[in-house]
Formats: C-alpha cells, structure tokens, sequence
C-alpha cells in the first residue's frame, strides 16, 4: 500500500519532517466515547521537526506540535504553528498531579509558544475515526514571545519562581542547522515569566520592549528583574553567537553553552576556513549576573 505523506494545512510541504524534535512521555485525561468514561493516556508529544531545505520559506515543513497515543500511534492531538519545530517541547505539569497541563515549545520563526491542556472536559476522543474533538480554546498553541525572527532550535527550559508562585522560562535562540548562518546577527537568551497568559491576552506575545536588555558586560546588577521588571530580562549575545544546548537551572542559577563561527578569508575574499568559539555561561536566573 503505497504512503501519502500528511499536509493538513495543504501548503505541498509534509506536516512531519525530519525528527529535530525528541519527543517527551506523559499522561493526560479525556473523555472517551467509545468506553463511556474518562480514561487516562500517556502520550508522546513532540514538534514537526523541520526540513533544512524549506526553513526560511513563510510555508514550512514541521509547523505543528503533535501528541500521540503511545498505546496506539494514533496522533490525537495534532495543531499548526507558525515556523517548523525542531525544538523539543517542554512538557510541564505544573499542579504536580500527574498529568500534563502546559506545554512550552519555540519554531524557527522566532516565536515561543504556550499550550495549556489542563481540561478533561474539553478533550473527547471520538475514536480511531473521530480523532479528538476540542471544544475549548485553551488546547490551541499562542505565542508568548517573539524574538524578532530569530530560530529557536532547542527545548525551553521551565523554572519555578518560588517568590512569585509562577513559572519562568529560559530560551536561547541561534541557528543550529548551520552554524555559520547569518553570522552578523545578535543572539539572545531569554528569561520571562510566565503570568499565568492565557489566548486572549491582547498585549502577547511579548517583545524585548516587554524585558530588561542586558549586554553581557552590564550583567552586575542587584536587581531581581523576574520580580521588578515587567516579565524578565533578556541577554544580548554577541555577533552570530547562537545557543547550542538548552539551559539547565537550579537553585538561583542558569547554565547554557553558545557557539561563535569564525571565518578566515582569502585576499580575494573567498572563505579559507570555518571555525569558531565555544562559550559556558554561568549566570543568575534572576539578572543574568555572571559567576562562571
């Protein structure tokens, strides 16, 4: 039987493309028609991925965030973004019950977006021929934040903001792909709080007008910028300079590596050698405050 590939949003590129995307497991609820009653599912839910031959095309390969049945493979939950997604998503149960009810995840459009799933009333599974039914808006992804086009190509980290009782988030951008790409463009990293958004927040998603800019030869401040400032800081990385691992967090510190390509050029102009710098920063989560 011959495959045809999905493109459900009918742009002649696969809505699956290559796997950038690792898939993370957890458990959801809904309510299953067939049984009768809500049932628990565990879930593998992961990006698109993308196809390095259609990235900077407005219409993409990848664009979606798909959650599929691990006990089937039956993609239950299936939605289109803008931009492909090659990062991993950031599966988060914020209530600590068990079950997933928020998920993070970025697009090589510059956009990081948010998905609450929170609701067993509002997902019905009709069946293997039904599919799911949504019947709340909270299920459909929404950018929080944009960084201006540039990619996010690695998962966000999610940190726990005790004095605050939310969640932040940690985001570096660059493109991984190639990684002499657009070498005269600034990198950024990102730590915003999430304040509970929702869909229908007319100011999202937030812009770097909405943070404190820091340059990494200002980051010694004091200042608790998840607290004071708006929705965070954002730090301002250096020509070309692009993430190469997600950021790992703990205890009032963030930790996450970056990349620098360097090219040697010929007299005539033409490139002799590709290299580049590799960086470890070790800051503050709460102002970027350098202590590595």
């Amino acid at each position: 039987m011959a495959m045809t590939r999905c493109d459900d949003d009918n742009n002649g590129l696969p809505d699956l493309a290559y796997s950038w995307s690792r898939p993370t497991i957890g458990r959801i609820r809904v309510n299953d028609t067939i049984q009768g009653a809500v049932v628990d599912k565990y879930v593998a839910v992961f990006g698109g991925g993308m196809d390095a031959a259609h990235k900077g095309e407005p219409n993409v390969a990848g664009n979606f965030l798909f959650m599929v049945d691990m006990e089937t493979g039956r993609a239950i939950y299936k939605r289109a973004v803008v931009g492909s997604v090659p990062a991993d998503p950031a599966v988060v149960d914020t209530d600590q019950d068990g079950y997933i009810d928020t998920i993070y995840f970025g697009t090589t459009a510059g956009l990081v977006y948010k998905t609450r799933v929170n609701s067993i009333e509002d997902l019905v599974d009709l069946g293997a021929n039904g599919g799911l039914k949504i019947t709340s808006p909270d299920w459909e992804p929404f950018p929080v934040l944009t960084s201006d086009g540039r990619p996010f190509y690695f998962e966000p980290t999610v940190v726990f903001v005790n004095e605050l009782g939310q969640y932040a988030i940690a985001v570096g951008t660059g493109d991984r792909e190639d990684l002499w790409a657009r070498p005269d463009e600034e990198g950024r990293f990102y730590m915003f709080v999430d304040r509970d958004f929702i869909s229908t927040d007319s100011f999202l998603p937030l812009t770097e007008t909405d943070l404190q800019d820091i340059t990494v030869f200002s980051a010694n401040t004091t200042s608790d910028y998840l607290r004071i400032a708006p929705y965070g800081w954002y730090l301002r990385l250096a020509p070309g300079e692009r993430l190469i691992s997600e950021a790992f967090a703990l205890a009032g510190v963030t930790i996450f590596s970056t990349f620098e390509p360097i090219e040697s050029v010929n007299d005539d102009g033409t490139i002799c050698q590709q290299h580049g710098n590799s960086n470890v920063y070790v800051v503050t989560s709460t102002s970027a405050n350098a202590l590595l």
